[in-house]
């Protein structure tokens, strides 16, 4: 756990193998954290600072979303090729929603009713309307996307393509991709501010941080420094 106002380490949690995606509740109060190699997901209580039992939700493990009132958790599993769904107050599973090869990244529209699914391994998004279960669309976007963010409106999303130099558009009003935007090598992570005019992208082949506007205006990068970088966190 990191202190963000003094920017230094308050504690080390230890989890299962290969910890991978996090995601906080809309209360606060807990941390969801997917370990990769085992197949499982665990709750940190961030009081405690403590973490819960693990909960096997399928091979591969990536990414967690949560509903914004918190009931229930999304998480894409790569080996699986589906998303699963946790009851996060129960902690048991629910049925299980089909999506493409290796999914990856994933997101939720505004209003909770959408489920946006990255497949890495299929070059694709899927849409499902969460009231169904259902897809309702499967937009190709570039190579090897990674992430997804979905701005606060909910009529517009970016993917990082990570095997290109590229984000993808995606309409949302429509189901539909725009042409893509270049904006340097190996886009990993993207989000939006918070008035949603633009949205940051993480280059990890030159270590760069990229700004988009919402009309497909990439800036030139700025270097971040040495290491890799992979990850960005804008606060809501």
């Amino acid at each position: 756990m990191i202190d963000t106002v003094r920017n230094r380490v308050t504690a080390e949690i230890a989890v299962g193998n290969a910890p991978n995606g996090l995601a906080i509740t809309p209360d606060g109060a807990t941390v969801w954290v997917a370990n990769y190699d085992d197949g499982t997901i665990q709750s940190i209580d961030v009081r405690s600072l403590r973490a819960g039992k693990a909960l096997d939700v399928g091979t591969g493990p990536r990414y967690v979303a949560i509903a914004r009132d918190g009931s229930r958790l999304y998480v894409s599993t790569q080996g699986s090729n589906a998303v699963a769904v946790v009851d996060a107050n129960a902690h048991t599973m629910l049925a299980p929603i089909a999506v493409g090869q290796r999914p990856c990244g994933l997101a939720l529209s505004p209003d909770g009713k959408t489920l946006y699914t990255v497949n890495n391994g299929e070059n694709s998004v899927t849409i499902v309307d969460l009231t169904t279960s259902q897809t309702v669309a499967t937009v190709p976007v570039g190579v090897e996307p990674n992430y997804i963010a979905v701005d606060p409106s909910g009529k517009l999303a970016y993917v990082t393509n990570y095997a290109t130099t590229t984000v993808t558009p995606i309409d949302l009003t429509t189901n539909t991709a725009r042409p893509a935007i270049v904006v340097g090598g190996q886009p990993f992570d993207v989000e939006w501010t918070r008035d949603g005019s633009t949205a940051y992208v993480i280059l990890h082949r030159g270590n760069a941080l990229v700004r988009v506007d919402r009309d497909g205006h990439a800036s030139a990068p700025f270097f971040l420094g040495s290491g890799g970088a992979y990850t960005i966190a804008i606060p809501h």
